[in-house]
Order: structure tokens, then sequence, then C-alpha cells
């Protein structure tokens, strides 16, 4: 069972904009709720540039923090070749790696009862300079900080769920781009996460998924095997984007830290500038909890339009 342990380790070197106050010393901010007969907590840090880098509940953690690149975190890609080369995320850059500070810039931070906002300045996950990396002529020339601003407001137990945490994204985009998506939010996961379940909105059921989950327009639950702990994600549809859901192990032999990835990927063909906003929901409890907490959204949103 992984423990609960959010302490200082590498992060209080990071550096963050000027006047962005954390809440610790260590440099962390944590909100809570209460959901069953625990504590959910969720915690962001100056490493990782205000992105989510713990989530527990009953004492389970239910992410994988190890690089830049994991997390419960915000990423967008644009064009249609050598994607990586033009991937603002919150959580930094590949050359980051295990390391305590982000290349990502958190601009301001603000810890409320329930609700965590934070604005970062978006690192491109390569940066598109580097012809080494980066050839692709259709990529910007700047790096390795991108001009993208994400903006998030985080709330746990909304909707008359305790177990039900909020994902207000904004993303503001300064020039017109091309066959865009954006992962608000995506989430990577210890390896024990291992069963993939799909759920049908319109026979409110749960199936299992053998492989992994390829871009598909139901919502997606990762649990234990034992299904005492689960996450599940959903976002409810006219949000003016294609709404995809996708789930990946990487559990390999050659893994160092073995990680299971899952996204909803908020899709546009044409990214015109100014601000992109879309809300989704991340469920945790039992597998039980999470889809009957499902059940309900998709009910109430299939009665709304």
């Amino acid at each position: 069972m992984s423990i609960f342990l959010f302490g200082c380790s590498d992060i209080c070197g990071a550096v963050d904009a000027p006047g962005v106050e954390w809440p610790d010393p260590s440099k962390s901010a944590m909100i809570s709720g209460v959901f069953r007969d625990s504590m959910i907590v969720l915690r962001a840090t100056s490493r990782d540039a205000g992105a989510i880098d713990g989530l527990v509940w009953r004492g389970k953690q239910f992410i994988n923090s190890e690089d830049h690149g994991r997390e419960l975190q915000a990423a967008a890609a644009f064009s249609n070749r050598h994607r990586e080369c033009f991937n603002p995320t919150e959580a930094g850059s590949a050359k980051d790696g295990l390391g305590g500070s982000s290349t990502s810039r958190l601009l301001s931070l603000k810890v409320e009862p329930h609700r965590l906002t934070t604005a970062t300045q978006l690192a491109f996950w390569l940066d598109p300079s580097d012809p080494k990396h980066c050839a692709d002529s259709s990529a910007p020339k700047e790096g390795p900080l991108s001009h993208d601003v994400y903006r998030k407001v985080v709330t746990i137990g909304v909707l008359g769920h305790e177990n039900l945490i909020e994902f207000r994204s904004s993303f503001e985009i300064g020039d017109s781009r091309i066959l865009g998506g954006f992962e608000a939010p995506t989430g990577y996961m210890p390896a024990e996460f291992s069963s993939f379940w799909i759920f049908d909105p319109r026979d409110q059921k749960l199936e299992p998924e053998s492989g992994d989950i390829a871009y598909q327009p139901k919502p997606i639950i990762l649990s234990t095997t034992d299904k005492k702990y689960a996450l599940g994600v959903y976002a409810p549809p006219g949000q003016g984007a294609q709404i995809g859901y996708g789930a990946q192990r990487f559990t390999g032999p050659k893994m160092a830290s073995p990680t299971l990835k899952w996204n909803v990927f908020f899709i546009q063909n044409k990214v015109d500038p100014g601000p992109h906003d879309f809300t989704s929901y991340v469920i945790i409890g039992s597998l039980d909890d999470v889809s009957e907490t499902l059940k309900t959204l998709t009910a109430s949103a299939s009665g709304s339009q």
C-alpha cells in the first residue's frame, strides 16, 4: 500500500514568479474534503509549478509524480507532426526530469477551503528551439518556456458529491493554431491501479477493458484489482470541442518506474487565439462509489440536453 508522505524532500529549492506566496514553508499547498470515513487530500507544489502531485484517500496515493511529465496536470498539443515539440505542459519539461524545480513558471496561487486556484506559464515538453529534437518547421521557435498560460480552479466536493473534484481549466492561447488538443486534465497513477473500465452513459453499465483504452467518447475508471480504490474522469458534453477519453499502461519491463496514464482530451481542429475553457470532474472512492457517482452525473447531463 502506498504511504501518505507529503514532505519537503527535493521540492524546497524550486523557484516561482515573484509574489507567489506558499502557505507552507516547504512550498506546498493542500486542500481537503471528507468522503466516507477519510479525508481526500490534494497537494500542489513548487517543484511542479503548481501542478497536483499528490492525491490521497484512505491512506492510498493516487498519483505518480516521479518526474515532471507525470502528476495530475494539464497539457496541450498542436500541429500534426512532432507534437511533443509543440506540447505546453503544466508541471514542466522533459529536461526537468527527477529534479526539484520546473521550467514552467507559477504565476499565482490561492488556497481556500476545499479550493485551489493557480496560473502557470507552461513549458514546452521538448524545447522547440532545439534542432536535435524539433526540426518541424511548423513548431514554434521560442523555448523552452511557451507564451501559453494555464489557469485552473480545483474544488473538492461539488454538485452534492463529496468525492467529486471539479477542474475548471482555461488555456490562454496567443495565436491561431491547427489540430489542437487540450488534456484537461491528465493523470499518472501508481501501477497498482491496473484495472481499466469504460462506463457507458446510455445503459449506465461498467465494462472491464483488458488492454489500453484508445480515444473514445465514454468516461473511464482506473481501479486497484480489489476494487477498493478507484479514480474516474468525466467531462460534460457541449463544451465546444470533441471530447475523448483514453488510458495507457506504461508497465513494461523496461520501465524503471511503471505508471498508468489517463486523460480527458478536448479536440479542436482549429484553435483561435484567446481563452479556451473546459470543465471536467475527477471522482475518488471505491469502484462502486465512482460508478454510482458517474451514473448520477451522466443522468443529469442527459436530462439537461
